[in-house]
């Protein structure tokens, strides 16, 4: 029984120099933990899940919040804010670019 413990495979999302590791729910840029907030933590992982598409406001405010009527909020918009400062003051080569009027996107920095 014990044997099997070395052969767990881990659940860890790698994006340039970003790791998320779902297990601890950490996350660490270029190898130095960062500290994010319960929610900042599941949006950055709900985004880079779905790192090859568009996710719409909405869907977020679904996914996220659980909020399912439409409805005006900055909470999105906020929780990406903070996540920006984050990501930029640790150096990650990743960013949630901001689509105007839709929703966000991963993009990833040349660097």
């Amino acid at each position: 029984m014990w044997g099997h413990l070395s052969e767990k495979q881990y659940h860890v999302f790698k994006l340039k120099n970003v790791h998320i590791y779902c297990d601890a729910q950490s996350v660490e840029v270029s190898g130095h933990a960062i500290s994010l907030t319960r929610l900042e933590y599941r949006f950055l992982v709900y985004m880079v899940e779905n790192k090859n598409r568009a996710i719409s406001r909405e869907e977020l405010l679904n996914e996220i919040w659980q909020i399912e009527q439409p409805i005006e909020t900055r909470a999105t918009d906020d929780t990406v804010k903070r996540l920006h400062k984050k990501l930029r003051a640790a150096h990650a080569q990743i960013e949630i670019e901001t689509i105007r009027g839709f929703g966000f996107i991963i993009k990833k920095n040349r660097a």
